[in-house]
């Protein structure tokens, strides 16, 4: 019925022994990279491949309704009204969509997560202003 995972008995306690896979919960080689140089304030409050129907997100920050996707070149090229079409509708429920293009992480992904680190000390003084705001 459950998954059987591997497990480790400590004291009469059966813990899951953790996979890599586990601790970095993302699709692309692109996101990872993103996630891992993110600081760790950031990634506690990060949810990864979050799912609002019929969409999933690769990072959302609950705390300031923050949507943030690594887009690949192969992937996201053709599916540029899609995506666009994509963030109009997360944002008429209050849900704002920041794009890197993996250019962009590849290249240095301490600069994207500068930016991000910027736009939640910016939200951070009126976090309900942006939920309530269009």
């Amino acid at each position: 019925m459950f998954p059987q995972y591997p497990t480790r008995q400590i004291i009469g306690i059966n813990l899951r022994v953790f996979n890599k896979a586990d601790y970095y919960p993302c699709e692309s080689p692109i996101e990872l990279a993103l996630y891992k140089a993110m600081p760790k304030w950031m990634v506690v409050n990060i949810i990864t491949q979050y799912k609002i129907p019929p969409y999933r997100l690769d990072f959302y920050m609950p705390t300031y309704f923050l949507d943030i996707e690594a887009d690949g070149k192969e992937y996201h090229l053709s599916r540029f009204v899609e995506d666009r079409q994509r963030d109009r509708d997360l944002l008429s429920l209050g849900i704002t969509t920041v794009r890197f293009a993996g250019s962009e992480i590849n290249a240095d992904p301490k600069i994207c997560v500068d930016y991000l680190v910027k736009l939640c000390r910016k939200r951070w003084y009126y976090p309900v202003l942006y939920k309530l705001l269009p």
